[in-house]
């Protein structure tokens, strides 16, 4: 599985953005200091096509500005890894496959 930089990135935001419905994910949000904007993103929400991500996650979390290099190790660490956010974002579905692909590889290589 191949990213570009600005690719994962982008990818990233989508990420914590298809997390964002899950009340644990809220919860670790608030118990980390954000103040919510709201409590659920619009039905329907593509979070993958969504422009400018970064402006709309720092929005959610109630940040004037989103940084890479603070944000996503925070937001990555609280990630609830649902089968809702598979369904919500297909490239983190596919993230979970590589990663699971790449474990059985090192099971077997181990074994």
């Amino acid at each position: 599985m191949e990213f570009s930089h600005a690719g994962f990135c982008r990818k990233r935001q989508a990420w914590f953005l298809s997390a964002f419905p899950s009340p644990v994910f809220r919860a670790n949000l608030e118990a980390s200091g954000y103040v919510l904007s709201r409590r659920t993103l619009p039905r329907g929400t593509d979070v993958e096509t969504i422009a400018n991500c970064k402006a709309y996650v720092a929005r959610l979390i109630g940040i004037p500005k989103y940084e890479p290099t603070t944000h996503q190790p925070a937001l990555t660490g609280i990630l609830p890894f649902t089968q809702a956010m598979c369904r919500r974002s297909p490239s983190f579905a596919r993230l979970l496959t590589e990663l699971d692909s790449l474990m059985q590889r090192v099971r077997r290589h181990r074994s």
